[in-house]
């Protein structure tokens, strides 16, 4: 029976067998479990029991060490799709979970906001609405995105366009939640809402040169897609990009939205892409939801 080996041992075992996993590739994700299999087998281990109540106790050392030589948020499966909630002027996360089967899905439980920061948005009906119409969005979006052509042919380029949209959403939600300077979100924000609704004509056949000669006008774009779409809500869209500051302009201005603007128009955005994406699938999760708020942002 071989004998445990030392903490010095364990330690140099993991961080090599960690190296290898970076060097053929793997993300933090995927090599912490194969780091605690390489160690095993650099300790010199062929046969051990993994998990369980019988576990090797030198394996549940190897899983202490990666622990902290990684942050939750490394190492965490993750999910499908990120956004943001601005309740006032603070913004939170959502997050659009993996989930298989039957599920109950509370939205509160899916944002990062402290219980005292809960219960203040329950006491305010408009912005506790208005949060569960951005987490229906937000979910229609993200759980539409890996579905895009199940129920409804729309081809290539219409998964390329709202594949773009995806990772512009995500940087604006990342930005408004984590950065210094939040203005970045809004050059994102514009870019996701043009990708969106390009994505959504894209799958009613426009070619990519009609595309190319709409530019950066969401107002005709939204036309254009209004057309071909009778379900949209071509009047919400109309009404919240117009609020937006155009694109080019924006990108060379010194002057840039404040806090609560920004909130807007990055919100405005996550509404534009999921009311796009609803018309693609049969991702709906208000009429799925039982009595679920019936919608109130973005106002009309």
């Amino acid at each position: 029976m071989m004998s445990e080996p030392s903490d010095k041992e364990i330690f140099e075992a993991v961080i090599a067998a960690d190296e290898e996993g970076l060097l053929a590739g793997e993300n933090p994700k995927q090599r912490s479990l194969q780091t605690i299999f390489r160690a095993m087998k650099r300790l010199g281990f062929e046969s051990f029991v993994f998990a369980g109540t019988a576990t090797h106790p030198t394996v549940e050392r190897i899983h202490n060490i990666i622990k902290q030589l990684y942050r939750p948020e490394d190492i965490a499966v993750g999910g499908i799709h990120m956004g943001t909630f601005m309740f006032r002027d603070v913004f939170a996360r959502i997050s659009v979970a993996l989930a298989y089967g039957t599920v109950r899905v509370e939205p509160l439980r899916h944002t990062n906001m402290n219980e005292l920061q809960l219960r203040w948005l329950r006491s305010r009906p408009e912005d506790y609405n208005a949060f569960h119409d951005q987490f229906a969005d937000i979910w229609d979006f993200g759980w539409g995105l890996l579905e895009l052509g199940s129920t409804r042919s729309v081809g290539d380029e219409c998964k390329n366009f709202m594949g773009l949209a995806h990772f512009q959403l995500q940087a604006a939600a990342a930005i408004v939640t984590g950065a210094y300077d939040f203005r970045g979100a809004v050059q994102s924000s514009l870019i996701a809402t043009e990708l969106a609704l390009k994505g959504g004509l894209a799958a009613s056949k426009l070619d990519l040169k009609a595309l190319k000669n709409l530019g950066h006008d969401l107002g005709a774009l939204t036309a254009e897609l209004e057309k071909h779409e009778p379900k949209l809500d071509g009047k919400r869209i109309t009404e919240t990009i117009g609020k937006f500051p155009s694109y080019v302009p924006n990108r060379y201005s010194p002057n840039q939205p404040d806090r609560r603007a920004t909130g807007h128009i990055v919100m405005g955005a996550q509404y534009v892409a999921a009311e796009v994406m609803r018309q693609l699938t049969d991702r709906n999760f208000r009429s799925a939801a039982k009595d679920y708020p019936a919608r109130s942002y973005p106002p009309l």
